[in-house]
């Protein structure tokens, strides 16, 4: 615990808001041919803009047709395309909205530096030197 390696006083706890990423995807499709198809019937879409998925690895060999930071408006998109005739775009998400908590030392001494380092934090991250 970080509570127990530490001088009261001496760190504090940081909550910042992430904001969601929502795609308008199709695919993986399984098959070069059945990719190339779906590249040809996009490309007859005036004003249908996409890029091609290479990560991660579970959405390659798919196609986007959209990525965005609030899902409203990505539902919207995705409506506006289906009623153009693009039936097979769905939303996925990409990363849901949440919060980061951070734990900030002060003024981290030699011996606090050693100690944190032992620590360990979920997803294997580590305490690293702050950037400002």
């Amino acid at each position: 615990s970080v509570k127990a390696l530490l001088p009261a006083g001496s760190w504090g706890r940081q909550s910042i808001p992430v904001s969601g990423q929502w795609m308008i995807y199709m695919g993986p499709y399984p098959d070069d041919e059945l990719y190339a198809r779906k590249l040809a019937e996009l490309r007859r879409f005036k004003g249908v803009a996409f890029d091609e998925v290479k990560r991660p690895a579970n959405l390659a060999q798919g196609l986007s047709l959209g990525r965005f930071t609030n899902e409203k408006e990505a539902e919207e998109r995705l409506s506006v395309l289906k009623q153009r005739g693009i039936r097979s775009a769905k939303l996925i998400t990409l990363r849901p909205a949440g919060v980061v908590q951070y734990v900030r030392v002060t003024q981290a001494t030699v011996r606090m530096q050693v100690a944190l380092s032992g620590v360990k934090l979920p997803q294997g991250k580590a305490f690293t030197a702050c950037r400002s």
